[in-house]
């Protein structure tokens, strides 16, 4: 059972009101709801799961005219669906292609690759315009000429037919997929580059969204990773989001929720600062709207609550209390709860997708494998001691993550809220009507020995008899303090030979001479001595 599917069991979504209209919508974070049940989910097999198994089937070709068509935000290597194939030319000479890659429109086309070889074009890949293979690529130029024509199409809502395909009868001028990234792909037939149908995948920088200036003026689309910014475009858009109308949407939270997210940080000593959250991922539209939000939410510790008509992104980190509690507001008992050893890890597995490593799936963990550089109390030895000597280990997917460190700090803060979150549960009188979702509040209770101590608002529920009923979870400032990690070891490449490109022989000397035959006749004998090809491919000559 995954993150999102425990959350669904066990807690009441956040976002019910993008599918009810319920009077009053609960919250809850998406993102630490697991630890507020007396349950740890049950560990993931990172061999077989759904995350892998759509990671895999993101990267190959597909073959359909009715598939969903994913949403692709930030920058991700794709594989597509082929949704047009066709011959043509002397002895079918040629084969033309179009692969779609996502909803549009997308902001570029970084890179391509025909049977995991990376293509070089003699011009970039620019929206609507043909291209061939440059004479550099030595994998498909071939006898002086191009095998690969390609024109990649953007995917805006006006984009033109394609010229490369409108060579074919069959592709008309009404086959202009607007509103739809595709490659529109010739290749030409040589037993030295292709084994049979080519596999095509393009890593692309993905669908422009509108952004938000700080007096909350909507820019132009353009790229980003902000998951401010992906949560809104996929929440109002009409053809593959929800369409919820800007006016139930707090668009000040959601600037607010961008500004953190762009917070830097040095993932490593002596790196370059990067954002604290990133979203980089391939949402698929088979999944319900409700799953997908999840998704986007988890990957930078997101709430969506749904308060006073509109929808608030909060970004879980640091903040002060907005209000204290005492006593003289608290009504009837309470209910408090530690975590138990069932309840927290010694030891937290985050999967992401790791570009490095050709955008396959990836794990890092923390404590991490060498923890020599973290406190005693933080390695990993020492919690399980105080564990009882158990592994208590948990494993969790990010589907929006592509960079280990912003992998290793949500492993981290999973780790830190899993062992030291109490959870409190009390009604109040009506003066905490102000509360929201998200909001830090001191508890001040001479019963539990609590003076201001903070804990943050999870749920809340408005009473029949006028009272106010708050789930909170322990808050603390430490949780969220981003460390400097330990430096990812660079993947070593790999260079293999390519057996369709040989090395000519080491030499050809040439020398003559004179044979006289018995019968008198003389020849020019010419002796050629080829050193050896020093390639291993070579077999015979």
């Amino acid at each position: 059972m995954g993150l999102g599917k425990f959350i669904s069991k066990f807690i009441p979504s956040p976002i019910t009101k993008i599918f009810a209209n319920p009077l009053v919508s609960l919250g809850v974070s998406l993102f630490l709801a697991w630890i507020l049940r007396p349950k740890v989910p049950e560990i993931e097999d990172f061999g077989t799961n759904e995350f892998d198994d759509f990671e895999r089937g993101i990267l190959v070709n597909k073959q359909s005219n009715d598939a969903n068509i994913p949403i692709i935000y930030g920058e991700r290597l794709v594989g597509g669906t082929r949704v047009f194939m066709e011959t043509s030319g002397t002895d079918n000479t040629y084969l033309y292609m179009a692969i779609v890659i996502s909803e549009g429109e997308i902001n570029s086309i970084e890179e391509v690759r025909v049977d995991d070889k990376a293509v070089t074009f003699a011009s970039s890949l620019s929206d609507g315009t043909e291209v061939e293979v440059g004479s550099g690529d030595s994998n498909f130029y071939k006898n002086s000429e191009s095998l690969i024509r390609i024109e990649p199409h953007f995917g805006t809502d006006n984009q033109a037919t394609s010229d490369l395909l409108s060579t074919l009868s069959s592709w008309g001028s009404n086959h202009r997929l607007r509103g739809i990234c595709y490659l529109a792909l010739r290749f030409k037939w040589n037993q030295d580059a292709f084994t049979g149908i080519p596999k095509v995948q393009a890593k692309i920088k993905g669908k422009k969204v509108v952004t938000l200036a700080s007096n909350l003026s909507e820019q132009t689309a353009s790229f980003s990773t902000n998951p401010a910014f992906c949560i809104l475009d996929y929440l109002r858009n009409e053809r593959y989001g929800k369409g919820i109308a800007t006016s139930e949407i707090d668009l000040q939270s959601f600037y607010d929720a961008s500004q953190v997210c762009v917070t830097q940080v040095t993932p490593y000593s002596g790196a370059s600062d990067i954002n604290i959250f990133d979203t980089n991922t391939v949402l698929d539209t088979s999944q319900k709207i409700i799953d997908n939000v999840r998704e986007l939410l988890k990957g930078c510790r997101g709430y969506l609550p749904y308060t006073g008509g509109k929808y608030k992104l909060i970004i879980e980190t640091t903040g002060s209390a907005s209000i204290t509690l005492t006593e003289d507001d608290i009504i009837g008992g309470y209910n408090l709860s530690i975590p138990q050893k069932n309840d927290r890890y010694n030891r937290v597995i985050v999967g992401f997708v790791n570009p490095d490593r050709n955008f396959q799936v990836d794990e890092v963990q923390f404590p991490p494998i060498d923890d020599s550089g973290l406190s005693s109390a933080d390695q990993h030895a020492t919690m399980k001691t105080a564990d009882g000597g158990f592994l208590l280990e948990g494993r969790f997917s990010f589907k929006t993550l592509t960079s280990p460190y912003q992998a290793e700090e949500m492993a981290e803060v999973i780790l830190r809220r899993s062992r030291e979150a109490m959870t409190l549960g009390l009604n109040v009188s009506f003066d905490a009507y102000d509360l929201a979702i998200g909001d830090i509040v001191n508890i001040t209770h001479s019963s539990l020995g609590f003076s201001a101590k903070a804990f943050r608002v999870m749920g809340i529920t408005f009473n029949e008899d006028f009272t106010i009923g708050l789930s909170l979870v322990e808050y603390q400032a430490s949780h969220y303090t981003w460390a400097s990690k330990a430096q990812v070891s660079s993947t070593p490449s790999t260079n293999l030979p390519n057996p369709f490109t040989i090395q000519p022989p080491a030499s050809v000397t040439l020398t003559d001479q004179l044979i006289e035959y018995n019968d008198g006749t003389v020849i020019v004998a010419l002796d050629v001595a080829i050193g050896a090809s020093p390639d291993s491919f070579i077999d015979f000559y």
